[in-house]
């Protein structure tokens, strides 16, 4: 169940301008994103949707479990924040659009076969000149590599899909600073990738600030 006590910290956090390095960039984008409809997809307890919509967004929080959009309900109407949940399979789109969509630690929960249709559901909700940002450890972090993370993705991974489906991929370098190049990424993955030590090459993805996914997809 809803640890309340943790949810209200992580939001009190957020308001103060502390956000998890690993989210920071995102925070930050999406913050400056002038835009105002917003779709979480995968909330868990919904400290991030409560905290955005604090932040003036409208917010509407989506979740495979019945129990999180619970609870995400209960810490919205705590903070009165307005935030609308519903249960929603991530494959399958709501028949409206949004100026911005974000997932953070739930794509690598996605088997690899059902990503792309994720990927198809989220371009079909995004309005023209909309941005999707996406957070998920990379599948060459070894400390990542546990049951529930089915589907690690990899930068030319979801450039591949993401690509395929219509957007403009985009990274962030190292969660803090936003890059326009996928190639840089592209070429470093891939020759880490050739090391044979699982634990060098998570070392390695860690120096260079690649050990989780952080991108920006566009619909153009």
């Amino acid at each position: 169940m809803l640890d309340m006590n943790t949810e209200e910290k992580h939001i009190s956090n957020y308001i103060k301008g502390k956000y998890p390095n690993k989210v920071k960039s995102l925070f930050k984008a999406i913050l400056k994103n002038n835009k105002t409809k917003t779709l979480e997809v995968g909330c868990g307890f919904g400290s991030s949707a409560v905290f955005f919509s604090l932040k003036g967004k409208q917010v509407t929080a989506t979740d495979l479990s019945a129990t999180n959009i619970s609870q995400t309900q209960q810490l919205s109407d705590k903070h009165n924040a307005g935030v609308r949940c519903l249960q929603l399979d991530a494959t399958k789109p709501l028949d409206e659009k949004f100026d911005i969509v974000y997932s953070f630690d739930m794509y690598e929960h996605l088997p690899y076969e059902l990503q792309e249709a994720h990927l198809k559901a989220v371009y079909e909700m995004l309005e023209n000149g909309g941005s999707f940002y996406v957070r998920a450890p990379h599948l060459l972090n070894i400390r990542q590599h546990i049951p529930e993370h089915i589907g690690l993705p990899t930068y030319a991974s979801i450039y591949k899909l993401g690509s395929k489906v219509g957007f403009k991929v985009e990274p962030f370098f190292g969660h803090t600073r936003f890059t326009t190049s996928m190639i840089p990424y592209l070429c470093v993955e891939k020759a880490i990738a050739k090391v044979n030590t699982p634990e060098t090459r998570y070392q390695m993805l860690k120096k260079v600030g690649m050990a989780n996914v952080v991108v920006k997809l566009s619909k153009q």
